[in-house]
């Protein structure tokens, strides 16, 4: 996939990137669905029109990220669930530290892009509640496979070990 993180998109420039990425799509032939449009915009009434634009450029079938870097209580979750739906985005750009069981079941309807996992056992626990992707700047998949492929076997041998006694 391709996830385009507009960290300076605004309403001025807006319509300038967007040509250009179009034209970029087009020209190597790129399958939208294969595209996640992530605007870094926190100001809702600012990303309502980041949002329009993009689906001007690119209908309605656009992969469209909203963005969550904080929450300070029940009524801004209430606000953010709301403007998902009304919008028709399905995927959230997350701070990891948002993400718990109760988050997990609110937007379960929800795919999580969760930012920043430096510590495997964070991931784990955020892919135990469902989320499947991570951004990160110190995990590699070797680490992960190292890490769980080991903790996999270890736990296997040791099922071994116990049948073969009793």
């Amino acid at each position: 996939i391709f996830f385009i993180d507009f960290k300076n998109l605004d309403e001025k420039n807006v319509d300038r990137a967007l040509v250009a990425v179009k034209k970029e799509i087009s020209t190597i032939g790129l399958d939208l669905k294969r595209i996640y449009f992530a605007p870094f915009i926190t100001d809702y009434k600012k990303s309502a029109k980041i949002l329009a634009k993009i689906r001007k450029y690119f209908g309605s079938k656009a992969n469209i990220v909203g963005v969550c870097e904080k929450l300070k209580d029940f009524d801004d979750i209430k606000t953010l669930r709301e403007i998902l739906t009304k919008n028709k985005i399905k995927h959230l750009s997350i701070y990891h530290g948002l993400l718990d069981k109760t988050m997990s079941k609110i937007f379960s309807d929800i795919e999580f892009f969760a930012w920043t996992v430096n510590d495997i056992i964070t991931l784990k626990t955020l892919q135990d509640l469902g989320v499947k992707n991570f951004a990160t700047d110190t995990i590699t998949p070797r680490i992960y496979d190292k890490k769980f492929a080991t903790k996999a076997a270890s736990r296997w041998t040791q099922i071994s070990h116990q049948k073969k006694i009793s």
